[in-house]
Parts: C-alpha cells; sequence; structure tokens
C-alpha cells in the first residue's frame, strides 16, 4: 500500500488582494500526476482544504474538479478531514455522494466515534488499512467549561481531551481489525498543533496560547503513520518517522517565502511500514521580500530577472524600505524599479530606524497580519490586566472565539477581526 499525505490547499485564499487560484490550479494538475506516476492507493488530506468556511465558488470547483479525477488514477480511496478553516457543514454536504467515488469525508468530530473509522480497500476490493480519520477538535468535541478553571487547567483539560479523543479512536480500529480477523495497519490523521514549533503569519488558531498543544505522546504508539495538518512546513514530530505534518502545498505568506514545500508517501510492505519519502513540490510562483536602504533594494531589484521562468508564474514581492524619514515618493520609486522585472509589487512598507515600530501601540501595518489572540493579549498589556484577571478573561476569550468557529465557521472570524479599507492597522 502506498499512502500520499498531504495537508492545508486552502483552496480560496488570497495574499492583498490576488487571489491564488492559477498557484492552487497548477499544484492539483501536479498532485493528479503523482497520484498517476506513483501508483498512490489511498490519499490522505489532513484538513484546512478551504480557506474560509464558505468558500467562493472557483475554490469549490477546484475541490470537485479534482475529485472528478481520482476515479481515473490508481488511488482507490480519498480520506479527507476537516481543518480549523473549514466549516463542518460545507464539507459534509455532498459526503454520502462522495463515498460513491470512495471518498471519504470527515468534516468534524463525530458523536459516534466509530465513523471516524474507516476501511480502505484496493480496487480490487481487499482490505488495505484501517484509518482513524480525525478532523479538527473544538473545544465542544473534548471539553465541558468547568466554573472557576484556571487558564493552565483549562489547558491541560483540552490537551487530555485531544489524547482521549484518539484513545477512543484507536480502540474502535483496534475492535474493527479483531472483527475482521486481519491484521491491518491502523493510520491517524489530525489537524493540531504539536509543541515545539513556532506558527508563521498565515496561520490562525483559534485556541489561546499554547492550548490545544500535544506531544508525539499524545497519539498511540501503535499507529503505523500519522498524517497531520495545520503546521504549514513539512517536518517530524519528536523526530518519529511516522508522525508527519506535510504542510501547506504553496507559500501562503511571505514569511513562508523560500521554504520547500512538499507532500510524503508513505509505502508498507504487507502491514510493515517500510518508508516514508517526500514528493518535492514545484514552486509555481515566488514570493519575494526585500528588505533595506532604498539604495540596496534597488540593487536587489535591478538584479531581478526580466523574464519568469518556464512554467513558473510572475512573482510576487513586498518591499520594506528602512528609512530616517518620511517620504511620500517611496512607493513609486519601488514602483518604477521593479519595472520591467518578472515580480510584481503587493507591498510596500516603511520602516523608521530611529523608532523601531512593532506591536507596541504604534505599529502602522494591516490589522490581519496578526492573530486575533496576539490582539487581545496586546490590549491586555496595554490595559494592565495581569495575573489571574488575565487568566479569566483569556478563557472567556478563547470560548467566545470558538463559538463563533462552531456557529458561523471560521470565516465569521476571520472577519470579525479583518480591518476596514484603508484600515491603518492597530
Amino acid at each position: 500500500m502506498k499512502i500520499l499525505h498531504t495537508s492545508d490547499w486552502h483552496l480560496g485564499r488570497h495574499l492583498g488582494d490576488k487571489n491564488r487560484a492559477k498557484e492552487h490550479d497548477r499544484f492539483l494538475d501536479w498532485l493528479i500526476g503523482q497520484i498517476r506516476d506513483k501508483a498512490i492507493d489511498l490519499l490522505l488530506v489532513a484538513g484546512d482544504i478551504f480557506d474560509t468556511g464558505y468558500p467562493p465558488n472557483f475554490a469549490l470547483k477546484q475541490y470537485y474538479d479534482f475529485l472528478r479525477q481520482i476515479p481515473e488514477t490508481p488511488c482507490h480511496h480519498v480520506i479527507i478531514v476537516g481543518g480549523n478553516h473549514d466549516a463542518v457543514s460545507t464539507l459534509n454536504a455532498p459526503r454520502e455522494l462522495l463515498k460513491y467515488f470512495h471518498i471519504h469525508v470527515i468534516g468534524g468530530a463525530e458523536e459516534d466515534i466509530a465513523k471516524e473509522v474507516v476501511l480502505a480497500k484496493d480496487k480490487a476490493g481487499t482490505p488495505m488499512g484501517i484509518v482513524c480519520a480525525v478532523p479538527f477538535l473544538r473545544n465542544r468535541d473534548i471539553k465541558k467549561a468547568i466554573a472557576g478553571e484556571s487558564c493552565e487547567q483549562w489547558e491541560k483539560g483540552i490537551a487530555d481531551g485531544i489524547a482521549r479523543h484518539y484513545q477512543r479512536v484507536w480502540e474502535a480500529a483496534v475492535a474493527l481489525r479483531k472483527e475482521m480477523g486481519i491484521h491491518l495497519p491502523v493510520i491517524a490523521t489530525g489537524h493540531l498543533f504539536a509543541s515545539g514549533f513556532k506558527r508563521t503569519e498565515s496561520m490562525r488558531d483559534i485556541y489561546v496560547g499554547d492550548l490545544g498543544q500535544v506531544s508525539a505522546e499524545s497519539f498511540s504508539p501503535e499507529f503505523d503513520y500519522v498524517a497531520l495538518g495545520h503546521f504549514h512546513h513539512a517536518r517530524k514530530i519528536g523526530e518519529k518517522e511516522h508522525i508527519r505534518y506535510s504542510g501547506t502545498p504553496i507559500p501562503l505568506s511571505f514569511s513562508e517565502a523560500g521554504t520547500g514545500k512538499s507532500v510524503f508517501v508513505a509505502e508498507f510492505h504487507a502491514t510493515r511500514l517500510v518508508e516514508v519519502r517526500p514528493l518535492e513540490i514545484p514552486c509555481f510562483r515566488r514570493l519575494r521580500s526585500f528588505t533595506g536602504s532604498l539604495e540596496h533594494i534597488a540593487e536587489q531589484l535591478n538584479a531581478c530577472e526580466k523574464t519568469a521562468g518556464h512554467g513558473t508564474l510572475t512573482s510576487w514581492g513586498y518591499v520594506q524600505v528602512e528609512t530616517d524619514r518620511y517620504d511620500p515618493g517611496v512607493h513609486d520609486k519601488i514602483m518604477t524599479l521593479a519595472q520591467g522585472k518578472a515580480i510584481e509589487i503587493l507591498r510596500v512598507d516603511l520602516k523608521n530606524r530611529n523608532h523601531d515600530r512593532s506591536m507596541n501601540g504604534e505599529h502602522t501595518g494591516d490589522l490581519e497580519e496578526f492573530d486575533p489572540t496576539d490582539v487581545f493579549l496586546k490590549k491586555c498589556e496595554l490595559e494592565g490586566i495581569e495575573g489571574e484577571e488575565r487568566a479569566d478573561m483569556l478563557q472567556a476569550f478563547q470560548e467566545l472565539l470558538s463559538e463563533m468557529d462552531e456557529d458561523e465557521g471560521p470565516y465569521a472570524c476571520q472577519q470579525s477581526f479583518a480591518p476596514a479599507a484603508g484600515s491603518a492597522g492597530v
């Protein structure tokens, strides 16, 4: 059995006012080609298929056009789980129809844990493995609020709830294996934080601080492979070869520029995992950042290529000009420098060398750069709210943010914190 593990497509994503449809089209075409060429038996998509809970029509079309091609490939089973950006109702709406094409969708946690256990079969109908298809777990799925809890108790309750959920789904998978009388490999999915990693600016989390973080020990050691989503860079967890994040297929923000993107192929011989290898995703469009004095940036832009590489799209750029004084004409100067180059500058910022303007009440960037929790914590700091009072307010804020995700989908949460057009930021 060959498994291809991918996640965090974020179809419908924008960078500024530019949508990413062309890059996603190329990635999905490439992915179908890899499924065909590598004779993949089982495709796992570990959450955040869409960038918002209610994606635009072009993103839905990309999704269904991709799934439509799967029956024409060697792949006989597709398992898709929801992420924190996905609305459960959006993903689950067509799932009864998709089952006829051996495409199983688990948009949110199921009341009956057995519904998160999927028996994967090959095209001859022979069982290949059992998948514990665990989606993003919201608070209501794993923990009930208890009056008077401290922030630390709440955090521990979230992590313990996630571990209990994985234990329950493991037990359901073992029960199915015993019922069948066949020793099949057991694979798990997840869309969550594993401890020890830094978020990028394109990642949004509905938990406060480190809530919801788990370690490799939270997963049963008996799982043969754990396919994770949510982090945007490919990596192993706890140096374990069989527990991995696949990361995003394209860089979603300038903070992810220059990082390689990949999917993973996990190969089993009989019931044993023998190899996990990355498949490097081609770079369809480069995101480039330029920082320094105007003279230094001019040198960098002059060195840019005049035409895009074969098969690639025009690069997008972000420029931060370091200066000692305000220059109202710097934007036009940068745009002039970029003319005739295979790069389109999406944004130009000024940074005053004498006043490092970070998130201290003087920041002049867009509010959308910040996680809602970061903004809330900064507000607490500015208001002098500390200690137990801050912990109580964090818990209340976390509950409200979670309810917004649960009741209206992640899109509502994002919109609530998005700046109005022309906003100067915080």
